[in-house]
């Protein structure tokens, strides 16, 4: 994959759509991850621009992708995506990827202990609390101590996106943690 031009970057990070998704882009180049995580996929072209944006900000250093969403099972209201598409999509940015169908419970059960180290983790609104809710308790073994973590939120017609803190995860896989005992 080619490096993004500054052209381009900035043309990225102050006029494309969504919105929301420009934040994501000036993080790329203040945070520089390399390990991202996305629960819910939103946009193909989100993600192949994230991993375009990690090559061009850490050089030479691997880049790695893990997508979780229901692909084919994807309630009929959101845009199609085909798990085939996808995979042959993340195989041209030349990033080590691995998605993973299904909801976010079942997946990350499987996958949280080859996702430590996770720097970048993206939640989609897609994903609701109740889904989520098993989730929190495998969030803190993946994340570095570097590690951002976005939850996409509802902003009218459009979304935003809302860093968790540190304190907030710690809360909510402890409360999971409370809930798996009694």
């Amino acid at each position: 994959m080619a490096k993004v031009s500054t052209l381009k970057f900035w043309y990225w990070s102050l006029l494309a759509k969504p919105v929301a998704d420009r934040a994501l882009y000036k993080l790329m180049k203040r945070e520089r991850p390399t390990r991202i995580v996305e629960l819910g996929i939103g946009s193909v072209d989100r993600t192949v621009r994230l991993l375009a944006l990690a090559e061009t900000f850490a050089p030479g250093v691997e880049r790695s992708y893990t997508g979780l969403d229901w692909f084919e099972e994807r309630r009929p209201e959101l845009p199609k995506l085909s798990l085939k598409a996808m995979h042959k999509t993340l195989h041209e940015t030349g990033a080590k990827s691995r998605i993973m169908p299904g909801g976010p419970t079942m997946a990350l059960s499987m996958l949280a202990n080859s996702l430590v180290g996770t720097q970048l983790l993206l939640i989609s609104q897609l994903a609701s609390e109740e889904l989520l809710a098993p989730v929190w308790f495998y969030l803190p073994r993946m994340c570095d101590a570097r590690c951002i973590v976005l939850r996409e939120e509802p902003a009218g017609e459009t979304s935003t996106w809302r860093r968790l803190t540190t304190i907030e995860i710690a809360a909510a896989a402890e409360a999971t943690q409370v809930r798996r005992a009694a």
